[in-house]
């Protein structure tokens, strides 16, 4: 049987672990989210490139300027 000051320093140990595991994860959310925003932003202009888009032209922009 683990003495009780053990079990508490292992309990302990294992809240530590898992609380730097949580910010890990939350952190590559974060990230990952931000990755496929650009991702998804650089899709639209692209295609709003190709194809033009009547909403944006709506605006008084041009296609020829969304083509960096």
């Amino acid at each position: 049987m683990i003495p009780e000051l053990e079990q508490r320093k292992n309990m302990v140990n294992q809240e530590s672990f898992l609380s730097q595991r949580i910010v890990k994860v939350v952190e590559q959310l974060k990230k990952n989210c931000k990755d496929n925003w650009e991702k998804e932003v650089t899709q639209v202009i692209n295609i709003c490139s190709k194809r033009g888009c009547p909403w944006f032209e709506r605006l008084g922009h041009k296609r020829s300027q969304l083509v960096a």
